[in-house]
């Protein structure tokens, strides 16, 4: 089961910002949308996007054929738990099917329709159309500058983090420290040059501002990356996974040492994202999990409802999921911090 978010948590987090260790590591569920707030399409949104320019039908046709397709699998998961007759299938009731699955995990969540890959599909968009459409695409469906920064951006702009990560290209996170000076680390797809690696170190070990890393690419403020410069590019087709991934662990290509000596001694907060995600888990079996268990700060990870398997699978590597909206997350940790700098 996930732990309930405790008092002495928000304490551990607020001493560890305070201490200049703690590091929040953001996916894209920090700008979802929420009551009161409109926030960037998430994967399935963007993957939808990507497949209308693959084929002859439209957004709302696309949408309909997923939902029919994974409300048939779950209605054969639970025929097939039940040993049900078709007839007696289609007079199940949704708390039926949902009664009937549970007691059959984790077969259900293995066999269900999945969201579309959005890897998968934007390799098929670069390889049957090319990468400046692919770009172009992924810039309509993220168009950034029309979006505010989130309520937790927000507030993660007004605490004093020494690092953030984030595997966003929108520049929201940007945007959310307004004047504030920060300094800006992307990561080439390819890895960085010696002699980026230099200037880096000398660059970081006296930042003007927190360091904003973004591991998987940027758009620039002008639009989309060029494609013409390999730096530029997003990490996002399956083939450039495989690439950052074999080289992210590597102390001459991938993470500046300036920043991964953060992560490895604080504690670091993954913030808006699917526990099963695979830079969630590269990054962790990187970069802690060679530590010995005594030497690991604690990291938690925040998300709402999270899955019991993957709760199992992460309390296993000493990660504590904290079972809380994001953005009630937010709003509690400035109080908190607040609190603390008022005695």
């Amino acid at each position: 089961m996930p732990t309930a978010i405790q008092p002495s948590h928000y304490n551990l987090i607020v001493k560890r910002i305070r201490d200049g260790r703690c590091v929040p590591f953001l996916g894209a569920g920090v700008n979802i949308s929420s009551e009161g707030y409109q926030g960037l399409p998430l994967a399935y949104d963007v993957a939808l996007h990507m497949v209308k320019a693959l084929t002859n039908l439209n957004k709302n046709q696309l949408e309909v054929l997923t939902k029919n397709a994974s409300d048939d699998i779950r209605l054969r998961l639970a025929q097939a738990i039940a040993g049900l007759s078709e007839e007696q299938m289609h007079n199940l009731t949704e708390a039926a099917i949902e009664q009937h699955l549970k007691k059959a995990e984790p077969l259900p969540s293995l066999l269900r329709a999945s969201l579309p890959d959005l890897a998968r599909i934007a390799l098929h968009v670069e390889v049957e159309t090319d990468f400046d459409n692919l770009m172009d695409l992924v810039h309509e469906i993220l168009p950034d500058k029309e979006y505010q920064p989130s309520p937790l951006l927000q507030t993660l702009a007004l605490l004093p983090f020494k690092v953030l990560v984030t595997t966003n290209y929108d520049r929201l996170l940007e945007r959310a420290f307004g004047d504030t000076p920060y300094e800006l680390v992307v990561q080439p797809i390819n890895g960085f040059a010696e002699q980026d690696q230099n200037n880096l170190q000398k660059q970081l070990s006296a930042p003007k501002g927190p360091i904003i890393y973004k591991i998987h690419g940027s758009f620039r403020d002008n639009g989309i990356p060029a494609p013409t410069q390999e730096i530029n590019r997003l990490i996002l087709t399956e083939e450039d996974y495989i690439q950052f991934l074999s080289i992210v662990g590597r102390q001459d290509l991938g993470m500046p040492t300036l920043i991964s000596e953060k992560m490895i001694n604080g504690t670091i907060l993954f913030l808006g994202y699917s526990l099963q995600d695979w830079d969630f888990r590269t990054i962790y079996k990187t970069l802690i999990e060679p530590l010995p268990e005594k030497q690991r700060p604690k990291s938690f990870a925040i998300q709402k409802n999270p899955p019991d398997f993957w709760v199992r699978y992460w309390e296993s590597k000493k990660v504590t999921i904290l079972d809380v909206d994001l953005y009630e997350f937010a709003t509690e940790l400035q109080k908190y911090w607040q609190n603390e700098n008022d005695d």
